[in-house]
Parts: structure tokens; C-alpha cells; sequence
């Protein structure tokens, strides 16, 4: 039998789902096709259902759709509490009639700081950011990664402090602090704003950067590193980029569909070799 699945967005020629996706399948003998697919401005609803109704189980969702994703599981089926929690769906499945929407974001990023020894349970974690993919990692850190607390910063104090109530409203230990005033001692540094695209550190003091044992970019690039974890690795600090976590959000997708999560270690080296044979 072949599996029929798919990422939507827009852009999506970039996408490197189809190649994870493909590689997952060989290594777990399964046979399934899995393609891309470009969502124009108002038609998500009327391309999934197509999709779904033409033999689709399954398909992932990137920017600028996760928020579409959300509303329409909302409306026609099954929302996870993570999903929910983090206001974007990234994974939907169509399994006995039923349409179910999750996000991997979190559960990959924890799965891939776990793959890595990142001294996680009972840590002070600083997040810079306040985004989308903060917000989708913040109950998997705290479920997931046992972490004891979180501290948000973001050029935009007020945005942290918003994303920091909604969650400590639901009992969660969290609070936000601006950079100009940050300080104390954190275990785990995670970098999710997207400063390293623009090669641009975050403006936190070394005396607060040195003190931690682990540091994640959620960023990736085909060396490896990024100008935050160079940066990190200059201070002493262990420091990774984002691409296991892809990598392992992924895995999860594909174990949500198919009922196994494919190891990650064969299909993130494959897609190192395959960045850079691109660069």
C-alpha cells in the first residue's frame, strides 16, 4: 500500500520535509509518497480537503498556514492540548474518518536536546524570543523536559511579557524579563528568535552567557553552527544548531501517521551531506 502524504505553505519550493520524510520511510521499509505543496492566499480549507478527499493521510504545515491549520481542525476535528497550547497546528493526520491536529515543534526540540545530553530536568532555561516557535515550545519544556523554570527575553519586552502570562496563567512557571535588566544564573540558553539569520547576536551580557552548560539554536545552517553558537562555544558553552530538532519534529509527524518514530541519527546525517553538497 502506498501512503499518501504532503507539506502545505507558502513559499514551500525550499522545503526539505520531502527529503526527511522520504529517507524515514526507507529506513522503516514503509512505502509512501510525500509531496509539496504550494498554498495561495486564501484556499488552505478548499487544498486540504482536496487533498484528504483524493486519498491524503496526512500532511505537515509551514509558514504561513500553522494558524489556517489550527482553525481548521478546530472546525472539522481533533486539536492535541499541545497544538492548542502552542495556537498552531503543524501536523495533521486523517485516520478513521477523523481529521487530528498536532505540533511537533516542542516535542522535536526536546527529543533532539535529550539526543544531545542537554541537562534539561530541574534547569533555569532562558529562551530569547517570543514568537510563534517560542510559544510551541514552551509546555514540551515543561512536560516533556521536566525544566524547573523559564525566563523569556525579546527585543519587544511587552510581547514577552504577554506570551509569559498566558502561559504562567495556566501554572506554569514563567516570567519575562528585558535584556537591559537581565540577569542570574541559567543552565540552558535557547536562542528562538531568528537573530541568527540576520547574523545578529542577542544582547546579553557574557558574564550571564558563560554561566550556562548548554546552549540550542533553533536556527540551523550547513556548517553545523551559527554566529550564536560560535558564540556560545567561544565562552566554553556546548552549543548546537536547530537542524536535529527539524530533523526530530519530523520523526514525530511520521511516528503520529505510521505508528513508529524512525531514528534520527541516520536521516540528520544524510541531511548535513545533503546541505552541503547544496551550499
Amino acid at each position: 500500500m502506498m501512503y499518501k502524504y504532503a507539506v502545505f505553505g507558502n513559499p514551500i519550493a525550499h522545503s526539505l520535509s520531502t527529503l526527511i520524510h522520504k529517507h524515514f520511510a526507507k529506513e522503516c521499509g514503509i512505502d509512501l509518497s510525500y509531496e509539496k505543496i504550494l498554498v495561495e492566499d486564501g484556499t488552505f480549507v478548499k487544498t486540504a480537503q482536496d487533498f484528504l478527499a483524493k486519498g491524503g493521510l496526512g500532511f505537515n504545515i509551514t509558514v504561513p498556514c500553522k494558524i489556517e491549520a489550527l482553525n481548521f481542525v478546530k472546525e472539522h476535528g481533533v486539536l492535541s492540548n499541545t497544538a492548542s497550547l502552542a495556537g498552531a497546528v503543524n501536523t495533521i493526520a486523517y485516520k478513521d474518518g477523523k481529521i487530528l491536529g498536532d505540533n511537533t515543534d516542542g516535542f522535536g526540540l526536546c527529543l533532539d536536546l535529550k539526543r544531545l545530553s542537554c541537562p534539561l530536568e530541574g534547569s533555569s532555561v532562558l529562551v530569547i524570543g517570543a514568537g510563534g516557535a517560542v510559544r510551541g515550545i514552551i509546555e514540551p519544556l515543561f512536560v516533556q523536559g521536566k525544566v524547573d523554570n523559564i525566563v523569556l527575553v525579546n527585543r519587544t519586552y511587552e510581547k514577552a511579557c504577554a506570551l509569559a502570562g498566558y502561559f504562567a496563567s495556566l501554572g506554569f512557571k514563567i516570567s519575562a524579563e528585558d535584556f537591559s535588566s537581565l540577569k542570574g544564573d541559567f543552565k540552558v540558553i535557547i536562542n528562538a528568535s531568528s537573530s541568527s539569520l540576520q547574523k545578529q547576536l542577542p544582547p546579553i551580557e557574557d558574564e550571564i552567557l558563560n554561566k550556562a552548560q548548554f546552549a540550542y539554536d533553533l536556527m540551523y545552517h550547513v556548517s553545523g553552527e551559527t554566529i550564536f553558537t560560535q558564540k556560545m562555544q567561544s565562552l566554553g558553552v556546548k552549543a548546537y544548531d536547530g537542524l536535529g530538532m527539524l530533523v526530530a519534529q519530523a520523526s514525530r509527524s511520521f511516528e503520529i501517521w505510521q505508528g513508529v518514530r524512525p531514528s534520527i541519527e541516520n536521516t540528520l546525517a544524510y541531511m548535513r551531506e545533503v546541505l552541503k553538497s547544496h551550499a
